[in-house]
């Protein structure tokens, strides 16, 4: 199926809205109800569908419909396959973006109105800034969610050293709060399609170092501004993701470790250790934690995999 766009005008605009979908349209729907009421009109809207079910697709194209009229811009609908995956959805959903900043919105998440209103103000004040992150508030019911309590976020700019060193491997932006330069999309790729649960923290990972490489700063506002929804059929919840964490995450680390040795003047010894020890930690800690989330039968049938991923950690502590 070829991609169904519905044009406005022909101006590229400022920001770019990557919306993955696999069903859920209960959720969608109040997700894609939060852009109407955005007091911003220069952006696209691009919705990346891999949704099974061709009744929901039909759904889904004509609320792509709606979102044009309603906002008179420019939305793309995307459909492909179904049951591609997180990545591949999401890749395919960037592969059109126009913005020169892109959200991945992910179709749970809730927007802010204001959002892109003081994201923008930043960006025009401050061409140093590569990336744009939001502290989240976490809700479960719409009616959870209170637009008026921030009349001004609060926010601060760091950069990228910092990052990587004290927050990089304890923190992972979530895809709905990141905005970023489409740039950085061409520089450092997409999402890794080989990782079944961290694959956005593979892409913010790869997204920092790539600032840091340009001498580029970070904001982070305070929470207020992005709404994240926890729910059961949340990616995070599933079953099959779980235990793939520390794997993954190990990758990662890893990844990163090698960046810190190829630039030796700025990361010391000291920082290289500092790092490691922070990625041993939390991967160790996520382990025991997703192990014990699971019922008993899950935890029978995951023992043999728990216990050689602790053995393998143990070995990886006394290396250090």
């Amino acid at each position: 199926m070829k991609p169904l766009f519905w044009i406005a005008n022909k101006n590229k605009p400022f920001f770019s809205i990557v919306i993955p979908t696999h069903g859920r349209l209960s959720l969608l729907e109040e997700s894609l109800d939060s852009l109407k009421k955005l007091n911003e009109n220069d952006f696209e809207i691009i919705i990346s569908d891999d949704t099974h079910s061709k009744k929901e697709r039909k759904t889904i194209i004509e609320w792509a419909q709606e979102l044009h009229k309603a906002l008179n811009a420019n939305v793309t609908y995307i459909f492909t396959k179904s049951n591609l995956g997180q990545s591949k959805n999401t890749n395919q959903g960037l592969h059109y973006v126009q913005g020169d900043w892109i959200r991945i919105l992910h179709s749970d998440d809730i927007l802010h109105p204001n959002i892109f209103k003081y994201e923008r103000n930043i960006i025009e004040d401050n061409n140093d800034v590569s990336i744009i992150y939001h502290s989240v508030t976490q809700f479960t019911k719409l009616n959870e969610i209170k637009y008026d309590l921030i009349s001004r976020p609060t926010y601060y700019k760091t950069d990228a050293y910092h990052m990587i060193i004290y927050g990089l491997h304890t923190f992972c932006a979530l895809p709905s709060s990141l905005l970023f330069r489409k740039e950085f999309l061409e520089v450092t790729g997409g999402f890794n399609d080989k990782m079944k649960r961290a694959c956005d923290w593979e892409f913010y990972s790869k997204l920092i170092m790539h600032s840091f490489n340009v001498n580029k700063k970070i904001v982070q506002f305070k929470p207020g501004m992005i709404f994240y929804r926890k729910h059961d059929l949340s990616n995070t919840n599933k079953i099959k993701t779980q235990l793939s964490n520390y794997i993954e995450y190990k990758k990662i680390s890893y990844s990163i470790i090698k960046f810190l040795k190829q630039n030796p003047q700025h990361f010391g010894f000291l920082e290289v250790n500092l790092y490691k020890s922070c990625a041993f930690s939390y991967r160790t800690s996520r382990l025991v934690k997703d192990f014990k989330s699971l019922n008993l039968l899950f935890k029978l049938i995951f023992l043999k995999k728990f216990l050689n991923l602790i053995f393998e950690s143990e070995k990886e502590k006394l290396e250090f």
